[in-house]
């Protein structure tokens, strides 16, 4: 009986340890950047799009390395730019900054954080990324899980904000950027002879639905007809719709779809689409 009462004991004792350290290694997290209550991306969830966070996610998982090297040179302008260059570069260096958060890198973090901070204020997004924003950025500088909860949830709010405002013409610019980016970063990573996880992020990038999205931008909204900038991501999208079509014949014509890509990515940097 002696032995049943111990035992029992010990039991109790273990499981109260186990409990309070679980709890001792929650409090170096803010509360408020807690993984369990993630903020939904409307635009993304409705359209399947993935956000870039999600496929970085799926190279690691599938043993792919990704790094900084190809980042985003920085262009601090956004004060003198148009509305739509400012949403296209906030989408360019948030799929950036999601390399970031993912990298143990927390100075490069606060570094692409405070430039996405500067251009969503250019743009005038609410408080989805506000001074609270970068103070909790500093606070969990060195908490790689709390980077990658922030950077995302600020991003998903950011979009959620230009939705219910109505910011239709300027919206598809920053999706659109964004899609490009991680395409982009994401074909670095994978060796050029690697065509079963090149085929895999093809198919998990989900061109098709980025199309459906500013296909209905454009129906919704009359904006093709009246939005010069909208015209020419639609041309773009062509050619890399061209360009996956002849990749999938022609595993040999992959360095062009590469280029293709390359070359939307340079559009936007040079701001040859607005």
């Amino acid at each position: 009986m002696k032995i049943k009462f111990y035992s029992f004991l010990f039991l109790l004792t273990a499981i109260f340890f186990t409990f309070c350290s679980r709890r001792n290694n929650n409090n170096h997290l803010i509360d408020v950047d807690s993984t369990q209550n993630i903020i939904q991306n409307k635009i993304y969830e409705n359209y399947k799009i993935p956000l870039p966070i999600k496929i970085y996610k799926y190279l690691i998982s599938n043993k792919i390395a990704i790094n900084t090297n190809k980042l985003s040179h920085i262009d601090k302008n956004y004060k003198n730019q148009a509305t739509g260059t400012n949403a296209l570069f906030l989408g360019l260096y948030s799929a950036d900054l999601a390399i970031c958060s993912l990298s143990d890198n927390g100075q490069t973090t606060l570094y692409y954080s405070q430039i996405c901070y500067d251009y969503a204020n250019a743009l005038n997004l609410g408080d989805a990324y506000d001074k609270k924003y970068l103070d909790r950025i500093k606070k969990n500088i060195n908490n790689n899980d709390s980077l990658i909860h922030i950077t995302n949830t600020a991003y998903n709010k950011a979009c959620n904000y230009m939705d219910a405002k109505g910011m239709t013409n300027f919206m598809p610019f920053l999706i659109y950027a964004g899609w490009i980016e991680m395409v982009y970063q994401s074909l670095n990573f994978i060796d050029e002879n690697e065509y079963e996880k090149i085929d895999s992020i093809i198919v998990k990038c989900k061109f098709e639905n980025l199309v459906d999205y500013i296909y209905d931008v454009q129906v919704e909204t009359n904006a093709y007809y009246y939005n010069k900038e909208l015209k020419n991501i639609v041309l773009n999208l062509g050619q890399i719709q061209y360009a996956i079509k002849k990749y999938k014949k022609d595993s040999s014509q992959y360095p062009q779809l590469k280029k293709t890509i390359e070359n939307n990515r340079k559009d936007i940097i040079n701001g040859k689409i607005l």
